[in-house]
């Protein structure tokens, strides 16, 4: 519902320079039930991948997913406005 309206919250798990790490590190969240995607990301050092959870329309929802993810990896996550 988030990514319909163009707004709301993510989990960003982590920025990678090489794809490889990211397509991995999506695979294995998504096999714990994330719904995860991958933002490329053009930087002056070179492409980059980041790799969020979400969007979720509600910021106490996204919280909820990054607390989840604490709770059963070794992620922190950080709780970003979407997009």
């Amino acid at each position: 519902q988030a990514a319909s309206l163009g707004k709301g919250w993510v989990v960003q798990v982590g920025t990678f320079k090489n794809p490889d790490g990211a397509n991995r590190l999506a695979a294995k969240l998504k096999s714990l039930g994330f719904v995860v995607y991958i933002e490329p990301l053009q930087l002056s050092t070179g492409p980059m991948s980041r790799v969020r959870i979400g969007p979720e329309l509600l910021r106490e929802d996204a919280l909820a997913q990054q607390l989840r993810l604490q709770e059963i990896t070794d992620f922190n996550g950080a709780v970003l406005r979407f997009p």
